[in-house]
């Protein structure tokens, strides 16, 4: 009897061996984790890319308008930051996740970096006027008595995967250009001290 039990377990087990039926359906439950992780993995990184691509191409344009002009008033102040808000689109390009400011630098004889004058929608985020950014300006384009125009922004991006894993990423950008109607623009409005820098 228990010779004739252990000979039928030896048949299931031989049986249960060579039988591949459903093991298409287990190497699919393996794989499917690996393949969901590598998808939306993909989709982060791609929305990642183009929200950077988006925060590059608006402070490219804050720094364009104003470069364009010769002097800054009041009125133009918001239209300049609306329109370059408006490249963030479709993303958030709310205060909340975006601050943006743009300032005049003007660029002593010495080669020192001094503000001018700088302006941000966000309240407290402009910078001081004669304020040293040396630092902040690249060597190649601190020209000695030339003025430039330096367009910042911060993007608080906060990954639509993961966030868990890296947090809300900092996307920062600066970008220095050269006045194109005239040497120096001026915003006299916010100027205390058109000479600050001199």
């Amino acid at each position: 009897m228990q010779r004739a039990q252990s000979n039928v377990l030896k048949r299931l087990l031989r049986r249960f061996r060579r039988d591949s039926e459903g093991m298409a359906l287990v190497e699919f439950a393996m794989v499917l984790p690996v393949m969901v992780l590598l998808y939306l993995g993909g989709v982060a990184v791609t929305q990642g890319v183009m929200t950077n691509r988006k925060v590059v191409l608006l402070n490219h344009a804050i720094g364009d308008i104003v470069a364009q002009d010769t002097d800054i008033t009041a009125a133009e102040v918001t239209p300049i930051f609306d329109a370059a808000a408006t490249v963030m689109a479709p993303y958030s390009a709310s205060s909340t996740v975006l601050k943006m400011r743009v300032s005049s630098v003007r660029i002593s004889a010495t080669g020192a970096a001094c503000v001018e004058w700088s302006l941000s929608p966000t309240a407290g985020w402009a910078r001081t006027q004669k304020t040293d950014v040396t630092s902040v300006v690249p060597s190649e384009v601190r020209v000695a008595s030339t003025w430039l125009i330096m367009a910042e922004s911060t993007y608080a991006y906060t990954p639509i995967v993961g966030v868990d894993l890296t947090g809300t990423i900092d996307m920062q950008k600066i970008q220095f250009l050269r006045p194109r109607a005239s040497s120096r623009i001026t915003a006299t409005f916010t100027q205390a001290d058109l000479n600050a820098c001199s």
